[in-house]
Protein backbone atom coordinates (compact mmCIF):
# COMPACT_ATOMS: atom_id res chain seq x y z
CA UNK A 1 0.00 0.00 0.00
CA UNK A 2 1.69 3.81 -0.59
CA UNK A 3 0.79 5.36 2.45
CA UNK A 4 0.81 9.12 1.96
CA UNK A 5 -1.27 12.55 2.68
CA UNK A 6 -3.32 13.39 -0.33
CA UNK A 7 -0.79 16.25 -1.45
CA UNK A 8 -2.44 19.85 -2.70
CA UNK A 9 -0.84 19.52 -6.30
CA UNK A 10 -3.07 16.25 -7.00
CA UNK A 11 -6.11 18.53 -6.84
CA UNK A 12 -5.23 20.09 -10.31
CA UNK A 13 -2.77 20.19 -12.86
CA UNK A 14 0.33 22.46 -12.26
CA UNK A 15 4.03 22.76 -12.78
CA UNK A 16 4.64 20.04 -9.58
CA UNK A 17 2.48 17.72 -11.14
CA UNK A 18 4.23 17.65 -15.09
CA UNK A 19 6.99 17.10 -13.20
CA UNK A 20 6.18 13.78 -11.59
CA UNK A 21 4.50 12.44 -14.93
CA UNK A 22 7.65 10.65 -16.14
CA UNK A 23 7.38 8.70 -13.06
CA UNK A 24 4.03 7.72 -13.21
CA UNK A 25 4.76 6.28 -17.04
CA UNK A 26 7.43 4.12 -14.64
CA UNK A 27 4.46 3.24 -12.10
CA UNK A 28 2.52 2.31 -15.16
CA UNK A 29 4.75 0.17 -16.70
CA UNK A 30 5.60 -1.48 -13.05
CA UNK A 31 1.93 -2.10 -12.60
CA UNK A 32 2.12 -3.47 -16.69
CA UNK A 33 4.54 -6.19 -15.66
CA UNK A 34 3.14 -7.42 -12.86
CA UNK A 35 -0.18 -7.87 -14.42
CA UNK A 36 1.76 -10.07 -17.38
CA UNK A 37 3.65 -12.02 -15.01
CA UNK A 38 1.20 -12.90 -12.10
CA UNK A 39 0.12 -16.31 -12.44
CA UNK A 40 -4.45 -15.97 -11.99
CA UNK A 41 -5.83 -18.10 -9.73
CA UNK A 42 -9.26 -18.98 -9.95
CA UNK A 43 -11.16 -20.51 -6.80
CA UNK A 44 -14.80 -22.26 -7.18
CA UNK A 45 -16.29 -18.95 -4.56
CA UNK A 46 -17.52 -16.29 -6.69
CA UNK A 47 -15.48 -13.13 -6.09
CA UNK A 48 -16.58 -9.67 -5.10
CA UNK A 49 -14.07 -6.95 -5.28
CA UNK A 50 -14.67 -3.21 -3.58
CA UNK A 51 -11.83 -1.31 -5.04
CA UNK A 52 -11.18 2.38 -6.19
CA UNK A 53 -8.53 3.73 -8.81
CA UNK A 54 -7.57 6.33 -6.65
CA UNK A 55 -5.11 6.48 -3.37
CA UNK A 56 -7.01 7.22 -0.46
CA UNK A 57 -10.49 7.07 0.80
CA UNK A 58 -13.53 6.51 -1.10
CA UNK A 59 -16.49 4.14 1.10
CA UNK A 60 -15.22 0.72 0.16
CA UNK A 61 -14.73 -0.72 3.53
CA UNK A 62 -19.11 0.60 3.84
CA UNK A 63 -19.48 -0.91 0.72
CA UNK A 64 -18.47 -4.16 1.54
CA UNK A 65 -20.49 -4.11 4.99
CA UNK A 66 -23.57 -3.08 2.84
CA UNK A 67 -22.53 -5.90 1.11
CA UNK A 68 -22.26 -8.22 3.83
CA UNK A 69 -25.54 -7.47 5.22
CA UNK A 70 -27.68 -8.23 2.22
CA UNK A 71 -25.72 -11.04 1.61
CA UNK A 72 -26.59 -12.37 5.47
CA UNK A 73 -29.90 -11.27 4.96
CA UNK A 74 -30.15 -13.39 2.16
CA UNK A 75 -28.58 -16.14 3.91
CA UNK A 76 -25.48 -16.89 1.95
CA UNK A 77 -22.31 -18.01 2.78
CA UNK A 78 -19.56 -15.26 2.45
CA UNK A 79 -15.98 -14.38 4.02
CA UNK A 80 -13.93 -10.86 3.47
CA UNK A 81 -10.22 -10.54 2.77
CA UNK A 82 -9.00 -7.29 4.36
CA UNK A 83 -5.36 -6.39 3.72
CA UNK A 84 -4.46 -5.56 7.59
CA UNK A 85 -2.82 -2.02 6.60
CA UNK A 86 -0.96 -0.79 9.70
CA UNK A 87 -1.05 -3.88 11.71
CA UNK A 88 1.24 -6.45 13.35
CA UNK A 89 0.41 -9.26 11.01
CA UNK A 90 3.01 -10.66 9.09
CA UNK A 91 1.16 -13.41 7.17
CA UNK A 92 -2.82 -14.37 7.26
CA UNK A 93 -4.95 -14.80 10.19
CA UNK A 94 -8.88 -15.31 10.48
CA UNK A 95 -9.83 -12.59 12.76
CA UNK A 96 -11.44 -12.62 16.41
CA UNK A 97 -13.88 -10.85 18.60
CA UNK A 98 -10.76 -10.51 20.71
CA UNK A 99 -8.15 -9.28 18.27
CA UNK A 100 -7.20 -5.81 18.08
CA UNK A 101 -6.64 -2.92 15.13
CA UNK A 102 -2.62 -3.23 16.10
CA UNK A 103 -2.81 -7.08 15.69
CA UNK A 104 -5.19 -7.39 12.61
CA UNK A 105 -6.08 -3.57 11.08
CA UNK A 106 -8.44 -1.58 11.73
CA UNK A 107 -10.70 -2.43 8.93
CA UNK A 108 -10.69 -6.44 9.70
CA UNK A 109 -12.12 -5.35 13.69
CA UNK A 110 -14.80 -3.06 12.23
CA UNK A 111 -15.79 -5.67 9.73
CA UNK A 112 -15.82 -8.37 11.96
CA UNK A 113 -19.04 -7.42 13.71
CA UNK A 114 -21.12 -8.31 9.74
CA UNK A 115 -19.48 -11.89 9.60
CA UNK A 116 -16.23 -13.70 8.83
CA UNK A 117 -12.98 -12.12 8.10
CA UNK A 118 -9.81 -13.33 7.31
CA UNK A 119 -6.97 -10.53 7.51
CA UNK A 120 -4.06 -10.99 5.12
CA UNK A 121 -1.12 -9.10 3.83
CA UNK A 122 -0.75 -10.78 0.38
CA UNK A 123 -4.55 -12.36 -1.13
CA UNK A 124 -2.02 -15.45 -1.84
CA UNK A 125 -2.00 -16.16 1.89
CA UNK A 126 -5.82 -15.90 2.78
CA UNK A 127 -5.93 -18.84 0.16
CA UNK A 128 -6.04 -21.73 2.60
CA UNK A 129 -8.11 -20.11 4.96
CA UNK A 130 -10.53 -19.51 2.09
CA UNK A 131 -10.98 -23.37 1.16
CA UNK A 132 -10.91 -24.13 4.63
CA UNK A 133 -14.16 -22.01 5.29
CA UNK A 134 -15.61 -23.16 1.53
CA UNK A 135 -18.29 -19.70 1.73
CA UNK A 136 -19.93 -19.40 -1.44
CA UNK A 137 -18.92 -15.66 -1.58
CA UNK A 138 -15.36 -13.99 -1.22
CA UNK A 139 -15.69 -10.11 -0.09
CA UNK A 140 -12.48 -8.12 -1.54
CA UNK A 141 -11.88 -5.09 0.39
CA UNK A 142 -9.74 -3.58 -1.70
CA UNK A 143 -7.80 -5.20 -4.61
CA UNK A 144 -9.08 -3.87 -7.56
CA UNK A 145 -5.40 -3.63 -9.21
CA UNK A 146 -4.21 -6.71 -7.64
CA UNK A 147 -4.49 -9.18 -10.50
CA UNK A 148 -4.05 -12.85 -8.31
CA UNK A 149 -7.34 -13.77 -8.05
CA UNK A 150 -9.71 -14.04 -11.02
CA UNK A 151 -13.07 -11.71 -9.84
CA UNK A 152 -16.84 -12.50 -10.66
CA UNK A 153 -18.38 -9.23 -10.11
CA UNK A 154 -15.81 -5.24 -9.42
CA UNK A 155 -17.46 -2.94 -7.64
CA UNK A 156 -15.25 0.41 -8.21
CA UNK A 157 -15.56 2.61 -5.24
CA UNK A 158 -15.51 6.82 -6.17
CA UNK A 159 -15.62 9.06 -3.36
CA UNK A 160 -17.89 12.22 -4.64
CA UNK A 161 -15.89 15.03 -2.57
CA UNK A 162 -12.34 14.74 -4.29
CA UNK A 163 -13.40 12.78 -7.19
CA UNK A 164 -10.31 12.06 -9.31
CA UNK A 165 -8.35 14.83 -8.33
CA UNK A 166 -6.61 16.15 -11.17
CA UNK A 167 -6.46 13.15 -13.20
CA UNK A 168 -3.45 12.17 -13.55
CA UNK A 169 -1.76 8.49 -12.19
CA UNK A 170 0.55 8.14 -9.19
CA UNK A 171 2.96 10.06 -8.35
CA UNK A 172 1.64 13.10 -10.58
CA UNK A 173 -1.95 12.70 -9.04
CA UNK A 174 -4.29 10.08 -7.36
CA UNK A 175 -5.43 7.50 -9.83
CA UNK A 176 -3.95 4.30 -8.95
CA UNK A 177 -4.96 3.56 -13.06
CA UNK A 178 -6.43 5.43 -15.67
CA UNK A 179 -9.97 5.97 -15.66
CA UNK A 180 -10.57 3.93 -19.19
CA UNK A 181 -8.79 0.77 -17.82
CA UNK A 182 -10.70 1.53 -14.08
CA UNK A 183 -14.08 1.17 -15.79
CA UNK A 184 -13.32 -1.39 -18.08
CA UNK A 185 -12.79 -3.66 -15.17
CA UNK A 186 -15.69 -2.57 -13.32
CA UNK A 187 -19.17 -4.11 -13.62
CA UNK A 188 -20.67 -1.39 -11.41
CA UNK A 189 -19.70 1.91 -9.64
CA UNK A 190 -20.85 3.30 -6.51
CA UNK A 191 -20.33 6.88 -5.81
CA UNK A 192 -19.86 7.54 -2.74
CA UNK A 193 -20.57 11.01 -0.65
CA UNK A 194 -23.11 13.64 0.38
CA UNK A 195 -21.94 16.32 -1.98
CA UNK A 196 -22.58 16.77 -5.54
CA UNK A 197 -19.91 15.89 -7.92
CA UNK A 198 -18.42 19.26 -9.48
CA UNK A 199 -16.29 17.06 -11.75
CA UNK A 200 -17.92 17.30 -14.74
CA UNK A 201 -15.24 15.57 -17.20
CA UNK A 202 -15.75 12.35 -14.29
CA UNK A 203 -19.22 12.83 -14.97
CA UNK A 204 -19.42 12.30 -18.76
CA UNK A 205 -16.61 9.71 -18.56
CA UNK A 206 -18.97 7.11 -15.87
CA UNK A 207 -21.62 8.00 -18.67
CA UNK A 208 -19.70 7.32 -21.66
CA UNK A 209 -18.40 3.77 -20.64
CA UNK A 210 -21.85 2.82 -20.05
CA UNK A 211 -21.47 1.39 -16.57
CA UNK A 212 -24.33 1.02 -14.11
CA UNK A 213 -23.55 3.15 -11.52
CA UNK A 214 -25.01 4.20 -8.18
CA UNK A 215 -24.99 7.31 -6.05
CA UNK A 216 -24.76 6.15 -1.91
CA UNK A 217 -24.94 9.02 0.98
CA UNK A 218 -23.45 8.85 3.93
CA UNK A 219 -25.76 8.97 6.96
CA UNK A 220 -25.18 8.86 11.03
CA UNK A 221 -26.84 5.77 12.60
CA UNK A 222 -27.79 7.38 15.78
CA UNK A 223 -28.86 11.09 16.74
CA UNK A 224 -26.03 12.85 18.03
CA UNK A 225 -26.29 15.72 20.55
CA UNK A 226 -26.87 18.76 18.96
CA UNK A 227 -26.51 20.80 21.52
CA UNK A 228 -22.79 19.36 22.64
CA UNK A 229 -19.69 20.67 21.75
CA UNK A 230 -16.85 18.65 19.56
CA UNK A 231 -13.55 17.96 19.03
CA UNK A 232 -13.06 15.89 15.83
CA UNK A 233 -10.35 13.89 14.96
CA UNK A 234 -10.10 10.97 12.07
CA UNK A 235 -6.87 9.15 10.35
CA UNK A 236 -8.84 7.92 7.70
CA UNK A 237 -8.11 8.77 3.50
CA UNK A 238 -10.32 11.54 3.43
CA UNK A 239 -10.74 12.72 7.12
CA UNK A 240 -12.89 15.66 4.90
CA UNK A 241 -15.70 13.49 4.20
CA UNK A 242 -16.27 12.46 8.10
CA UNK A 243 -15.67 16.09 9.11
CA UNK A 244 -18.37 17.66 6.59
CA UNK A 245 -21.03 14.60 7.57
CA UNK A 246 -20.87 16.20 11.53
CA UNK A 247 -21.71 19.61 9.52
CA UNK A 248 -24.63 18.12 7.28
CA UNK A 249 -25.96 17.07 10.50
CA UNK A 250 -25.51 20.82 12.55
CA UNK A 251 -23.23 19.32 15.41
CA UNK A 252 -21.22 21.94 16.65
CA UNK A 253 -17.72 21.35 15.75
CA UNK A 254 -14.89 23.42 17.66
CA UNK A 255 -11.78 21.98 15.70
CA UNK A 256 -10.47 19.23 13.88
CA UNK A 257 -7.65 17.15 14.08
CA UNK A 258 -6.41 14.70 11.19
CA UNK A 259 -3.71 12.09 11.51
CA UNK A 260 -2.35 9.99 8.65
CA UNK A 261 -4.32 7.47 6.85
CA UNK A 262 -4.98 4.00 9.06
CA UNK A 263 -2.70 6.20 11.89
CA UNK A 264 -2.24 4.05 15.08
CA UNK A 265 -3.34 6.24 18.43
CA UNK A 266 -0.50 6.53 21.00
CA UNK A 267 -0.99 7.10 24.72
CA UNK A 268 0.02 10.47 24.63
CA UNK A 269 -2.39 11.59 21.43
CA UNK A 270 -5.23 10.36 22.77
CA UNK A 271 -4.33 12.32 26.21
CA UNK A 272 -3.31 15.48 24.26
CA UNK A 273 -6.93 14.79 22.51
CA UNK A 274 -8.58 14.56 26.11
CA UNK A 275 -6.64 17.82 27.43
CA UNK A 276 -8.24 20.05 24.18
CA UNK A 277 -11.36 18.53 24.55
CA UNK A 278 -11.85 19.77 28.37
CA UNK A 279 -9.66 22.98 27.45
CA UNK A 280 -12.51 23.80 25.20
CA UNK A 281 -15.24 22.00 27.42
CA UNK A 282 -16.05 20.05 23.92
CA UNK A 283 -16.03 16.48 23.65
CA UNK A 284 -14.37 14.54 21.65
CA UNK A 285 -15.39 12.56 18.63
CA UNK A 286 -14.15 10.36 15.76
CA UNK A 287 -15.05 7.44 12.97
CA UNK A 288 -15.74 3.80 13.38
CA UNK A 289 -12.52 3.09 11.85
CA UNK A 290 -10.40 5.66 14.21
CA UNK A 291 -12.56 4.21 17.47
CA UNK A 292 -12.01 0.48 17.17
CA UNK A 293 -7.39 1.95 17.18
CA UNK A 294 -8.48 3.35 20.53
CA UNK A 295 -7.62 1.53 23.73
CA UNK A 296 -10.25 0.09 26.30
CA UNK A 297 -9.70 2.86 28.42
CA UNK A 298 -10.22 5.61 26.08
CA UNK A 299 -13.35 4.41 24.58
CA UNK A 300 -15.88 5.50 27.18
CA UNK A 301 -14.03 9.19 26.58
CA UNK A 302 -14.43 9.44 22.73
CA UNK A 303 -18.11 9.36 20.58
CA UNK A 304 -18.31 6.76 17.91
CA UNK A 305 -19.91 8.10 15.12
CA UNK A 306 -21.13 5.02 13.11
CA UNK A 307 -22.44 5.36 9.89
CA UNK A 308 -24.49 3.60 7.48
CA UNK A 309 -24.46 3.98 3.61
CA UNK A 310 -28.33 4.75 1.74
CA UNK A 311 -28.66 3.91 -2.04
CA UNK A 312 -30.77 5.90 -4.34
CA UNK A 313 -32.71 2.53 -6.40
CA UNK A 314 -31.22 0.26 -3.70
CA UNK A 315 -33.24 -2.85 -5.00
CA UNK A 316 -32.06 -1.96 -8.61
CA UNK A 317 -28.76 -2.04 -7.02
CA UNK A 318 -29.31 -4.97 -5.65
CA UNK A 319 -30.77 -6.83 -8.57
CA UNK A 320 -27.57 -6.18 -10.58
CA UNK A 321 -25.25 -6.93 -7.90
CA UNK A 322 -26.89 -10.81 -7.83
CA UNK A 323 -27.82 -11.00 -11.39
CA UNK A 324 -23.84 -10.35 -12.51
CA UNK A 325 -23.00 -12.72 -9.62
CA UNK A 326 -25.17 -15.36 -9.94
CA UNK A 327 -25.19 -15.08 -13.64
CA UNK A 328 -24.15 -18.32 -16.19
CA UNK A 329 -20.57 -17.98 -17.79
Amino acid sequence: MINLKYPNFWSKKNWLSSIMVFFSYIYIFLGFVRTQTTRKVKLPQKIICVGNITLGGSGKTQIVAWLAQKLAKQKISFVIVTKAYKSDLTKVKLVKKTDTAKEVGDESVMLRKYGSVIAAKKINYALPLIHQINPEIVILDDGMQNPVLQKNLQILAIDLLKGVGNNRIFPAGPLRESLKSGFAKSDLIFMVGNNQSKDINLINSITLSQKPYFTATIKLKENLDKNMEYIAFAGIGNPEKFYSLLLENNLKVKQYVSFGDHHNYSDDEIQKLLDLANLNNASLITTEKDYVKLANKYKKLVICAKVDLSFENEQKCIDLVYEKLFQEN
